[in-house]
């Protein structure tokens, strides 16, 4: 389903993020992350050389190393583009994060130890939403190679966490209808 037609505009702006998710051969997993941001027009960004219209302002890569528990064991970062020279100087920043897991409260840690002043608000960002693609990486691929049995009463992860698997859905009543709430 594509968007209605819009009023009359003109693109100034695009900013595509994408997320790939690889099973190493050493048992670890790597989930990286692009960030580009690219303007229609000329910029000055402030005291660094100007970047032309059509030209990445910003090409940053993030390549997170986990083990099966999601915790991290390597970070790394680069940036083939950036608006200021200093901008790659905050890549060791990010080593702080090396040890923690990511799951509940992850967000808060990323405030805590690279928010503000000592992080880069792109690859901040990126690493607020690798849960997702982590999950989608390591947890389906794990649950593929070594199916477990689910408790009894306990519902699948993805019921009740979407309106398309809402308890009381059609999708709820088809695949798992023990927890279908509806009619």
């Amino acid at each position: 389903m594509s968007l209605p037609n819009s009023a009359p505009r003109k693109l100034l702006h695009t900013r595509s993020i994408t997320y790939a998710g690889f099973q190493r051969e050493d048992g670890f997993w790597d989930i990286e992350a692009q960030l580009t941001d690219v303007k229609t027009y000329s910029l000055d960004p402030g005291g660094d050389d100007d970047i032309p219209a059509g030209t990445a302002m910003h090409d940053v890569q993030l390549r997170v190393t986990l083990d099966d528990a999601l915790k991290i064991s390597a970070i790394e970062s680069s940036f083939d583009h950036f608006p200021l020279n200093t901008c790659p100087a905050v890549t060791a920043n990010y080593q702080s994060l090396v040890g923690l897991t990511i799951g509940a409260g992850w967000r808060k840690a990323l405030k805590q130890r690279v928010g503000g002043e000592t992080g880069c608000t792109h690859i901040t960002e990126m690493l607020g939403s690798m849960a997702t693609p982590a999950i989608q990486t390591i947890g389906h691929a794990l649950s593929v190679q070594n199916p477990q049995p689910r408790k009894t009463g306990t519902p699948p992860h993805r019921v009740g966490r979407c309106h398309s698997w809402a308890t009381d859905s059609p999708a709820v009543k088809k695949y798992e209808p023990e927890y279908y709430t509806g009619d």
